[in-house]
């Protein structure tokens, strides 16, 4: 997959083009539907499959209570994992946000050799949202490109959608995410140096230095899956201040099971699995050590339960 940050270096591509559209937050089950959709399109005609987003979702440009719900290399294996072959993802800027929807299209048409756009039913884009699935059928002749509506994608009645899963995400409820996601929540970040109270304890942990565009979960302790050098290792991660220890920085730190590498400098990605308690303050480091090892035995046995 080729990926582009900036539209303007997009003139080398002249074959022609079925063109997904969205944010793509999440890339939940709904995206996957309408990006299926376009690759059919491009398969079915031999043109590329491209798909065009943001690298910071529009609905959260300035708002510190939110984030992305994946990060964005994340979020790019997973296009990459779905066939996009061109990936455009560029800054969502004042310019993008305040240009007339007639100028975004032919922004569009002048880079890209276009046949057809694929987009979801409340897909809007130009200056206050002006421009919409109306618009685009009424002018698709003009612009030469032909438009395909998705439908919502629905499960078990209701409409998936990014701001449900942020609810999941807010409660804790990953495993209830992951139905809507088809991924498990994810993080990734570089391992770094803690304070070292895990190693005191007997339990080393992985700190991770997460992007602050990514949305951090509720506070909790969490059974696991980490990624390292193309290996899937079970874990329980923790997420949250560590009260006993009057901590004062929201961290995620992971517990690897069996295994005992140094990984510092390192990138991991933690993939969540379910909540397996909140966090809470202990009266002191020996009861905290015997949750941490409780919650360890729990993890073990569960996982091979699950089978997962």
């Amino acid at each position: 997959m080729k990926v582009y940050y900036d539209l303007s270096k997009v003139n080398e591509i002249s074959k022609e083009m079925v063109l997904a559209i969205g944010a793509f937050d999440g890339v939940h089950k709904g995206h996957r539907y309408l990006l299926y959709e376009a690759k059919k399109i491009a398969e079915k005609n031999n043109q590329v499959f491209a798909v065009f987003t943001f690298s910071n979702v529009p609905k959260f440009v300035g708002n510190t209570n939110e984030g992305l719900i994946f990060s964005e290399k994340f979020r790019n294996k997973i296009f990459e994992s779905l066939g996009v072959e061109i990936l455009i993802n560029i800054d969502f800027t004042d310019e993008i946000k305040n240009i007339d929807r007639v100028d975004f299209i032919n922004m569009l048409c002048d880079k890209l050799n276009l046949k057809t756009i694929v987009i979801g039913k409340d897909f809007k884009f130009g200056k206050h949202a002006s421009g919409d699935v109306e618009f685009l059928k009424a002018n698709s002749n003009k612009f030469c490109f032909d438009v395909k509506v998705v439908d919502f994608y629905m499960l078990n009645g209701e409409k998936i959608s990014s701001r449900t899963i942020r609810e999941f995400l807010n409660q804790g409820k990953v495993d209830d995410a992951y139905k809507l996601l088809g991924e498990y929540y994810c993080v990734n970040g570089i391992v770094i140096k803690g304070d070292m109270v895990g190693r005191t304890l007997g339990f080393k942990t992985a700190n991770l230095a997460i992007n602050k565009q990514q949305r951090i979960i509720k506070s909790g302790v969490y059974m696991s899956k980490v990624f390292y050098n193309n290996v899937y290792y079970n874990s329980i991660t923790n997420v949250g201040f560590r009260p006993t220890v009057c901590g004062e920085k929201l961290l995620v730190e992971t517990h690897i099971l069996d295994f005992d590498k140094n990984i510092y400098d390192e990138e991991i990605f933690v993939m969540f699995l379910c909540k397996i308690r909140d966090e809470k303050k202990f009266d002191s480091l020996t009861e905290l050590s015997n949750q941490i090892r409780y919650d360890i035995s729990f993890v073990k046995e569960k996982i091979i339960s699950l089978s997962i």
